[in-house]
């Protein structure tokens, strides 16, 4: 029987690769969303501002939509520390409340690589390693993924936390690399020589396709006995955000030159090195990394163009 699964955040980033995957993967019904923004319902969305909902308010939510699973999306990188933890701790014990004993609905929350800090040069992060969050925010995503392995281990939910590194692809928000690269590229000059100026690119991050993100959140919808447990999500590999640059900009078709000439920012300077061990993911479901980094910067590009053609016209 094919699997419900509620999708909370769905207008977010990830929220929109979630959506799209589970509608293309014929092992789970017509998708149920929610948008964390006010506005309309559309395509099967509920109408909820899950910024102001109260525990009652999901607990009726989950009613409506009987999930076997909920995915939650939902995140806030940047804000002040009441927003932040607003959206990434209060949102996740509203969730956990209205899940209540419900063992049989799966709970799949996103977490961050930003939850484990400076993890040193070289390393690849196993899931066993002391979070020692660098900002503000890799600390309110870790209270979050810390809450929600709490309540599985106490038999209160069915979850597990996915600590998704550094996704990449269509739409992603300027608030990292590589969403703010390529807005930066899209109002650089079409013809002729030009400069874009950044900070510094010398950083490594692991970078993952947003897609397969998303299949993992799929395939961490199934196996209960994982509950309670974290998985890193990412390629397995460090890459150094100047060669991502790089990409970009040969995605971009323009003759742009990056000038490193500003500082490096206070996240990059405090985490200069990232890269996910994916040994407990790949062998606990049949997931692994099935897009290129090449082929994640093209759509994140494409996407970043045709956004430019529409506010042109």
């Amino acid at each position: 029987m094919p699997s419900r699964v509620l999708v909370l955040g769905s207008r977010g980033f990830l929220g929109r690769h979630v959506v799209a995957a589970l509608r293309d993967d014929e092992a789970f019904e017509p998708v149920r969303h929610v948008r964390i923004s006010d506005g309309p319902a559309d395509d099967g969305a509920f109408a909820l501002d899950l910024a102001l909902a109260t525990s009652d308010d999901v607990q009726q939510l989950i009613d409506a939509a009987e999930p076997d699973a909920v995915i939650n999306c939902v995140g806030r990188t940047g804000g002040t520390p009441p927003e932040l933890h607003a959206i990434n701790v209060a949102l996740v014990e509203t969730l956990l409340d209205a899940l209540g004993n419900r063992q049989s609905v799966r709970l799949v929350h996103l977490g961050s690589a930003a939850e484990y800090g400076d993890t040193g040069n070289g390393i690849a992060v196993p899931e066993t390693a002391v979070p020692r969050p660098a900002s503000r925010y890799g600390s309110t995503k870790l209270a979050a993924s810390l809450l929600v392995q709490t309540a599985a281990r106490m038999g209160r939910v069915s979850g597990v936390v996915l600590r998704v590194f550094n996704p990449v692809g269509a739409h992603a928000p300027a608030a990292g690399l590589p969403g703010r690269l390529a807005a930066e590229l899209r109002a650089a000059p079409r013809l002729g020589d030009g400069t874009v100026n950044v900070g510094s690119l010398a950083a490594h991050r692991d970078f993952i396709d947003a897609r397969d993100v998303a299949t993992a959140a799929l395939a961490a919808t199934g196996d209960p006995s994982a509950s309670g447990a974290i998985f890193n999500v990412g390629r397995g590999e460090a890459v150094m955000c100047r060669d991502l640059a790089a990409m970009l900009v040969e995605a971009s078709g323009r003759n742009i030159t990056l000038v490193e000439d500003g500082e490096q920012s206070s996240r990059s300077a405090a985490v200069s090195w990232q890269q996910a061990d994916i040994t407990a993911i790949t062998g606990r479901f049949s997931w692994r990394p099935s897009h290129s980094l090449e082929d994640a910067v093209g759509r994140l590009w494409a996407a970043a163009a045709d956004a430019s053609v529409a506010v042109a016209r």
